[in-house]
């Protein structure tokens, strides 16, 4: 792996082709965030509907995920200088490559899969957010 930079450009101005540079410092604020907005009742209780409404289709859930995660990721690629985009998330991704081989960043990574696909969630995650008030109808997956 190679050494991970201390030089800090604002990689939303990285030119054109060119993987923006993300410092691993950094790399972890923006993953707290994105796992406080993804463990968030609201988040999930919007993110489970959309997975029940695409009725097990894939590309629907796809849609469900992308769309629901936007909400959350957007506004925190905009801090990180990234444009608050389908193509500044693109951008953020490849900025990590040179990150997701530090073991802190692959469990937050592992983590957050888990809170963006209800199939991998299981029954008590389900149970907790109908405690909370929110009230879904939820896949067999996850029922089962």
């Amino acid at each position: 792996m190679e050494p991970v930079s201390n030089h800090r450009r604002n990689p939303g101005e990285a030119p054109v082709g060119e993987a923006p540079e993300l410092l691993l410092k950094d790399a972890l604020e923006m993953q707290e965030l994105l796992i406080a907005g993804y463990r968030k009742a609201s988040f999930q209780a919007a993110l489970h509907r959309r997975w029940a409404a695409a009725a097990g289709d894939a590309l629907l859930e796809a849609k469900a995920r992308q769309e629901v995660c936007a909400q959350v990721q957007f506004p925190i690629l905009r801090r990180f200088g990234f444009e608050a985009s389908r193509r500044g998330l693109a951008r953020s991704l490849v900025a990590f490559r040179p990150l997701n081989g530090v073991a802190e960043v692959a469990e937050r990574n592992a983590q957050m899969h888990v809170l963006v696909n209800p199939h991998l969630q299981d029954e008590d995650f389900a149970k907790n957010l109908q405690l909370l008030g929110f009230n879904l109808e939820m896949p067999s997956v996850i029922m089962s």
